[in-house]
């Protein structure tokens, strides 16, 4: 099937298709809803809630199985805590905050465990280009989010990209203090706060970079 619509103020076009619907009846593997997303424009931040409230089910007992309403039920709540997405995106232009990209393939899977796992990111920054693989964890206590991250920047503009992401929630020195490109390889871990900022002192990992 192929729709089309909105997400915030994002236009999508979405064709999908099923791998197979005998996870709803069987107790092995997800069901697997395969998206390819296409756009002109995305605005991450818009996106992120979608995991948000996203809970395991509960299962009825045996017994209550037993009664056809309470099997009509399970079928139901099979449906939602089996259902995994896998989404291919191919998107003209990004935005996140301050940060606009350009020409983004990504390949994002949607799991039922209040997750993103991010199995491939790459897009165009100005003259450069960004790639990123990683998980987005949700808490469950809270709005926050768990990001761990691998990285790599090839010729981005410094101070483009700290301004882009509010200077990595570092307060020692800020965009206006940097010049030059910068290639870099990373591995971060870091967290989210209710409004999608980077949380100041959350940012753990290891960085190695050249800046010219």
């Amino acid at each position: 099937e192929k729709l089309s619509g909105k997400v915030g103020n994002s236009t999508v076009s979405i064709s999908s298709k099923v791998n197979s619907f005998a996870p709803l009846f069987e107790h092995n593997g997800p069901l697997i809803l395969r998206w390819n997303i296409s756009s002109p424009m995305i605005d991450v931040s818009e996106w992120i809630p979608l995991i948000n409230n996203r809970k395991v089910v509960k299962r009825s007992s045996e017994k209550e199985q037993k009664k056809l309403l309470a099997g009509i039920s399970d079928a139901l709540d099979r449906f939602t805590d089996k259902c995994a997405v896998d989404a291919i995106f191919s998107v003209n232009k990004i935005e996140y905050g301050h940060f606009e990209g350009e020409n983004l393939y990504a390949d994002i899977a949607l799991s039922n465990d209040n997750g993103w796992q991010i199995k491939t990111v790459s897009m165009d920054e100005g003259s450069g280009n960004i790639s990123v693989s990683g998980n987005i964890e949700q808490n469950d206590n809270d709005d926050r989010h768990f990001v761990s991250l691998s990285t790599a920047l090839s010729n981005v503009d410094l101070a483009k990209t700290f301004y882009a992401f509010n200077n990595f929630g570092m307060k020692s020195f800020n965009y206006t203090n940097l010049k030059g490109k910068v290639s870099t390889q990373a591995k971060l871990k870091l967290t989210l706060d209710g409004k999608d900022n980077i949380m100041p002192g959350s940012i753990n990992g290891a960085l190695t970079f050249q800046v010219y």
